[in-house]
């Protein structure tokens, strides 16, 4: 949806008033979401076969749904038009004439939207970005070595006269009965398993812990029968077993001679230790192109000079406000508590309100200004990496919220967040990173 006809008028102090037509279809179209969106909010079964207005009318009244549909109406138009500029905005657009809108007659609108100031840094050189040194502590090296020893286990038979415990693989002959009928996958000269990995039921492997080479035990445990529909579904089987061998979990004995002959690159434990060192820390000291983005935003507002108006300055931070009460909601939290949770009490969060909005203002014009200096044009894929981000890697998500802010009109608010990450990934991969 586009607006049919658009006329631009500048109304000063960076402010432009825009009319807007739109075609009788559209208008039509957006009554229709208004009142769909209405029968939601008034919990109204909208896939009825009964017409949506004569169930609105019923439940709120003809005046109440007329009222709600002229304001509706306009303010979804609102955001087709600002979608339509040919330049990027700050700030809410303001309706400033909005007539009684009728269904199926074309419509005409006045708003008034801030255009973006744009600003010059002071430098487009790669940013320096200061990475904290992060030493590898022993601790931390003996874990990897750990790990890698661990890594290199296997079960080893033992001959040791002990009885079966929990991790062991034991092998066992094996026969099951379903009354007088044997259960043929349970019955076996010889059948491997490991011990509380859940091969068989919790009630089996307590019945074979315990027992020693040789033994034989014949006890009854319940199990899901073939045709079982869920887990409380079971029957009661009676199983004969005899354990035949044991094998315990065995890691290798950490020497030289094994790293020699194990480790690619290491002749001994001490120089696998170093190596292990040395990898972590290289690690360390290149971090991912996410870890640098915000240093990188931060460096790049460093190198601007650019007034903030107490109006934008309020409009982020009432964002920042509805963002944190969204978060202390999910976690079912008030927003005193969810605070809490963070470290901040009322004060604090005011502190951290004004400084926040400062550095996101600030940053998100130093990006603007980095994007325009080097020409960053935004492709569809810049959009899909946004969407994807916003629900978490989650293709069938980001495609049906990226069809929503189509289907809406908001459209514009993606292509800012694109462009912005587009430089400022731009600029995290031309950044000079120093260590300490």
């Amino acid at each position: 949806m586009k607006p049919e006809h658009m006329s631009l008028a500048d109304a000063g102090d960076g402010k432009v008033r825009v009319e807007a037509s739109f075609a009788a279809a559209d208008v039509s179209s957006v009554f229709e979401v208004v009142r769909r969106i209405l029968a939601y909010t008034n919990v109204i079964d909208s896939t009825s076969d009964e017409d949506i207005m004569t169930l609105l009318v019923e439940k709120l009244g003809q005046d109440e749904v007329e009222s709600r549909c002229a304001e509706g109406v306009p303010a979804m138009l609102v955001s087709w038009i600002v979608d339509a500029l040919d330049f990027e905005t700050i700030l809410d657009p303001v309706i400033v004439d909005a007539p009684q809108p009728t269904q199926g007659a074309p419509y005409a609108l006045a708003v008034e939207v801030t255009r973006k100031p744009r600003y010059e840094l002071s430098s487009y050189e790669p940013v320096r970005v200061q990475l904290p040194e992060q030493k590898v502590t022993d601790e931390e090296v003996e874990g990897y070595l750990k790990q890698i020893v661990l890594d290199h286990a296997a079960y080893v038979e033992t001959e040791e006269d002990r009885p079966v415990r929990p991790g062991d693989r034991v092998n066992v002959s094996i026969s099951t009965l379903r009354g007088a009928q044997p259960v043929e996958h349970l019955t076996s000269p010889s059948r491997s398993f490991d011990i509380g990995e859940g091969w068989f039921s919790p009630e089996f492997d307590e019945n074979v812990t315990g027992m020693r080479r040789g033994e034989t035990k014949t006890f009854e445990f319940q199990a899901l029968g073939l045709h079982s529909k869920n887990e409380r579904d079971t029957e009661t089987l009676t199983c004969t077993v005899t354990v035949r061998s044991l094998a315990e979990f065995t890691p290798p004995q950490l020497t030289d001679e094994w790293v020699a002959s194990h480790i690619e690159g290491a002749k001994s434990v001490g120089e696998l230790r170093e190596a292990i060192r040395a990898r972590m820390a290289q690690e360390r000291a290149k971090p991912d192109e996410e870890a640098l983005l915000r240093p990188v935003a931060q460096e790049l507002s460093r190198r601007l000079d650019a007034p903030i108006s107490d109006a934008l300055y309020e409009k982020v931070v009432n964002d920042l406000i509805y963002q944190i009460s969204g978060q202390a909601e999910q976690s079912n939290l008030s927003l005193d508590d969810y605070l809490a949770t963070q470290g901040m009490d009322r004060e604090a969060f005011g502190a951290f309100l004004m400084e926040r909005a400062r550095e996101a203002i600030l940053e998100g014009f130093a990006l603007d200004s980095y994007a325009d200096h080097f020409g960053l044009d935004l492709a569809d894929a810049d959009l899909d990496e946004v969407f994807l981000e916003m629900t978490g890697g989650r293709v069938a998500a980001a495609s049906s919220l990226r069809e929503q802010y189509e289907k809406g009109g908001h459209m514009y608010e993606i292509r800012e967040k694109a462009r912005r990450l587009k430089a400022n990934k731009h600029a995290a991969r031309r950044a000079v990173l120093a260590l300490g």
